[in-house]
């Protein structure tokens, strides 16, 4: 590395700490537990620019609770941490990731806190029928941030601790239900989340949001164990809100879809065909959108009184050239193309002693 770029030092650190755990078990076999510990963390740095030490007081409690009342089980979840930097994030040395990308670590005294809140719920009203419910909060008030600067074409990102809260907020649940109007298996999925992200720009540190709702939906269905389907809706919208000085740079809003059928035939126990086509749609609502399908087939036969077993299988039958896959989040969005293999088959012999 180029001398100025060292910055040798010696690194010691000295904790002391004294846990407590507990289980208290109450009426309808309700339960909390707690796992607490607590204690003070010592650290040395001596580099070539820097010498000083610190103190940092450490805390980690943990809280479960689990309630048991006829068909509902909820538990919940509560931690609350604070805790010394690792010993990578304080020194302040700059790592080569590359040829040309540094990566400096900047030593910053401010503790890491973190708090955490889980709740989920589910019940099992009948053979095959349930629900579910989890909400998630979290809140970091000593959050990272990434700056990059560009020197002489050296790349360097600077990571350290800001004073600067943020959180995430997810709520999501799940039902099975069997349909008798359909005599089919109907599982629905959706959620919604939530969360602040920190964004560099001109060296300033600046507030961005961003907001994700998701929906899957699957009906599977069966004609005397003969031939099965399995219908599944996918969709992913994405809403970004960003400062004004930012806002213009990328789509606010980006949504994909995926529709899939997947269909098996069994002839008999020993010869069945199956086959599966998707259409994605992918980063509707900006520039780079774009639709295309996927269609695969497998044939499998065992041969009669015989140990072989052919299996004949199709992939990309419809010769989808490219995947066109996209990448967001609330500071950029990328776009790419991957070339594909074109339309193949493949034919295999099992032969079992």
């Amino acid at each position: 590395m180029p001398s100025e770029l060292n910055n040798y030092g010696n690194y010691i650190t000295n904790k002391i700490s004294g846990f407590v755990k507990r289980k208290y078990t109450f009426h309808n076999k309700n339960s909390l537990s707690l796992n607490a510990t607590s204690g003070y963390s010592g650290v040395l740095v001596k580099e070539k620019n820097i010498n000083t030490f610190f103190i940092t007081p450490e805390l980690d409690l943990r809280i479960n609770y689990s309630i048991h009342y006829r068909k509902m089980q909820p538990f919940f979840i509560f931690s609350i941490s604070q805790s010394q930097a690792a010993l990578y994030e304080l020194s302040t040395y700059l790592r080569p990731l590359s040829n040309t990308i540094y990566s400096r670590h900047k030593n910053i005294q401010q503790p890491l806190k973190l708090a955490k809140l889980d709740y989920f719920q589910s019940w099992y009203w009948a053979t095959n029928i349930y629900s579910s419910l989890q909400l998630s909060f979290y809140k970091n008030f000593s959050s990272f941030a990434t700056i990059t600067n560009i020197n002489n074409f050296v790349n360097s990102e600077t990571d350290s601790i800001v004073n600067i809260p943020t959180y995430n907020f997810n709520i999501s649940s799940s039902q099975q239900i069997p349909s008798l109007f359909l005599k089919a298996l109907i599982r629905i999925t959706t959620g919604f989340t939530q969360n602040t992200i920190l964004l560099s720009n001109n060296s300033k540190i600046l507030f961005g949001l961003n907001r994700n709702c998701f929906f899957n939906l699957s009906i599977r269905k069966n004609w005397h164990r003969k031939y099965y389907i399995d219908l599944r809706s996918e969709i992913n919208f994405n809403n970004f809100k960003l400062p004004e000085n930012l806002s213009g740079r990328i789509s606010p809003n980006v949504l994909n879809l995926k529709n899939a059928l997947v269909q098996r035939i069994a002839f008999n126990k020993k010869m069945y065909l199956s086959a599966s086509a998707s259409i994605f749609s992918n980063n509707l609502f900006t520039n780079n959108k774009t639709t295309f399908p996927f269609v695969d087939a497998e044939y499998n036969i065992k041969l009669s009184k015989s140990p072989v077993t052919l299996t004949f299988r199709g992939e990309n039958l419809t010769n989808t050239k490219r995947f066109y896959n996209n990448f967001n989040t609330p500071d950029s969005q990328s776009f790419s193309n991957v070339p594909l293999v074109k339309r193949r088959i493949f034919v295999s012999c099992k032969y079992n002693l």
